[in-house]
């Protein structure tokens, strides 16, 4: 199972998580199981009310990662999951740590 996180940026993961993930040899002999997540803050926290709108609407860097891994040898694996950080440059907000160790429990069970 390979993980992919990144912050999100411009609804894009960070230049180095695209760099890599288009790097990935997409003949590694087996279907590879994949799982993406990002950091980002939360909807309810921008302001004005319309730019919340074009964040939603832009999108994040999770599903981008699956995106940019989709025309290899993958097998996507659960949900792409974004957490949710208080600042640019985090931390993450109050329970999402579990949140993460959660969803990255329930990973392992379905890649299994």
């Amino acid at each position: 199972l390979l993980v992919v996180g990144s912050p999100t940026r411009g609804f894009r993961p960070t230049p180095a998580i695209s760099e890599f993930c288009s790097g990935l040899a997409a003949d590694h002999g087996k279907t590879l199981a994949v799982a993406a997540f990002d950091t980002r803050i939360a909807l309810e926290t921008i302001h004005p009310a319309p730019l919340r709108w074009v964040v939603d609407a832009g999108g994040y860097a999770a599903d981008r990662i699956i995106q940019m891994l989709a025309h290899q040898n993958v097998r996507p694996v659960g949900t792409p999951a974004g957490f949710i950080v208080t600042g640019q440059e985090g931390p993450l907000a109050d329970g999402e740590i579990e949140r993460a160790q959660s969803w990255a429990h329930g990973l392992k069970a379905l890649s299994a």
